[in-house]
């Protein structure tokens, strides 16, 4: 049974084997943390002075392939720690157990796309979707089985085209999932506790990304509102759903799924971007994405109380 201090996700987690023996916030963390964070700004910086911003919000030819290593970036320098021997791989939260765990991390993943890709259908002009004579289409998106189709035919060939690529770039959302859920996330709750750990290591993981986003990378309209804002707002909003998820699963995995979604289907819902108020847009998608993380917040503030409530 759960002493007062620990928090029950804490002791399920070890008893998966997804905490270390000594989850400690210490030096080796820190060490790990800023290390890795200074040579991703230092990349993110060097790719910006050789080829340019991102006038358009994405990535050109010759960016992109970096963009990717730095996605891995955390993983590697990661591994260079095991391979020092200052951290155990048992410490990366790497056992991949129970399916329905990365079901939830997929599915809420794209629920709240298709939630912010519907209002913004509502809300804010999209010219790049069509539905003339009962063909649904979506310009710039490239899907398994081709473009315009019948609704309902439509709906599954987009959801097709998104398992698929989930699939293939969960080992790029690994490369950032193996630090933050996987090694630091542990770290974090036991200096901060659970609900005050996570919302501090979305911060982080937002900041992460400053240096593109102020290069104009997802928010070319709006870099700093962007990169402050509605990067770090999206970041907190989806660490309750991934923290919550590494929680109660003890695995990192079902966190990478679901970053993998995300990005996926974020790529699809930004064809349209360049065509419509691309501030409204995202202001939209953070607003989506922390309500709908909120639920998972108030499950982890829920659950850290009752630990704390429940008698040793």
């Amino acid at each position: 049974m759960a002493s007062p201090e620990t928090s029950p996700f804490e002791t399920a987690d070890a008893r998966r084997g997804g905490l270390p023996h000594d989850p400690a916030f210490g030096r080796i963390p820190l060490i790990y943390l800023g290390t890795f964070m200074a040579l991703e700004w230092a990349v993110q910086v060097a790719l910006i002075v050789a080829t340019g911003p991102f006038p358009d919000g994405a990535a050109n030819d010759s960016q992109a392939p970096v963009l990717l290593v730095c996605m891995l970036i955390p993983l590697l320098v990661l591994l260079g720690f095991c391979a020092a021997r200052q951290v155990r791989l048992g410490e990366l939260g790497l056992r991949p157990l129970k399916w329905r765990y990365w079901l939830v991390g997929f599915g809420v993943a794209l629920l709240a796309q298709a939630v912010v890709f519907a209002a913004s259908l509502w809300a804010i002009d999209y010219p790049a979707f069509s539905a003339a004579g009962g063909q649904w289409k979506l310009e710039g998106m490239s899907t398994l089985f081709g473009q315009p189709n019948p609704p309902l035919l439509f709906v599954a060939n987009t959801l097709l085209t998104m398992v698929v690529a989930t699939l293939l770039t969960v080992p790029q959302a690994l490369g950032e999932e193996a630090a933050w859920r996987g090694y630091l996330q542990p770290k974090f709750i036991s200096r901060f506790g659970p609900v005050r750990g996570i919302a501090l290591l979305g911060v982080v993981w937002g900041l992460f990304h400053l240096p593109i986003c102020l290069a104009g990378y997802n928010f070319p309209a709006s870099p700093i509102l962007g990169g402050f804002v509605f990067m770090i707002g999206g970041t907190i909003g989806l660490g309750g759903l991934f923290g919550w998820l590494r929680l109660k699963s003890g695995s990192v995995w079902p966190a990478a799924v679901g970053h993998a979604a995300w990005n996926i289907s974020c790529s699809v819902t930004y064809f349209a971007v360049p065509r419509i108020d691309v501030t409204a847009y995202y202001a939209l998608q953070t607003a989506v994405i922390l309500a709908v993380g909120g639920v998972f917040w108030w499950l982890l503030a829920r659950e850290a109380t009752a630990g704390q409530a429940e008698p040793s």
